[in-house]
């Protein structure tokens, strides 16, 4: 094989080692550019704190309802940014409290919230979160 034929193999062998290891598509060597979306919030989610069973029921009209063991201890509307790094979620429970949080899907059942009290400002970063896993859709 001619040498500069050989080099442009080689070249092109790397180049196909490093778009499989990379998972880019040969065509233009770039990243799919379409997002993934993230997945639902609309849906039952659950975490223990403590011993204490938390639930939060998201639905499709903006609508939430939070319960403690089973007990209801509010509802109220929310906003939910996920164009936001990290994701944006507005509680505002209907007696006019408002929770500003941030939220990541670390799969598509399960996700971290960051608590914060209803005077504090949004968090920037996970410090204090609570995980919580789909219950129903």
């Amino acid at each position: 094989m001619h040498p500069k034929h050989k080099r442009i193999f080689l070249l092109v062998a790397f180049l196909v080692l490093v778009s499989l290891a990379c998972n880019i598509p040969l065509s233009g060597l770039a990243p799919d550019p379409s997002p993934t979306p993230a997945p639902s919030l609309v849906g039952t989610w659950e975490s223990h704190v403590g011993s204490t069973l938390i639930r939060f029921a998201f639905e499709s009209d903006g609508t939430f309802a939070m319960s403690m063991e089973a007990v209801p201890v509010g509802q109220g509307t929310y906003l939910f940014n996920v164009s936001a790094a990290p994701m944006a979620l507005d509680l505002v429970y209907d007696d006019g409290t408002t929770l500003l949080t941030i939220l990541e899907f670390l799969d598509a059942n399960t996700l971290r919230m960051e608590n914060v009290n209803d005077l504090a400002p949004r968090p920037t970063a996970f410090s204090d979160y609570v995980t919580f896993s789909r219950a129903a859709p």
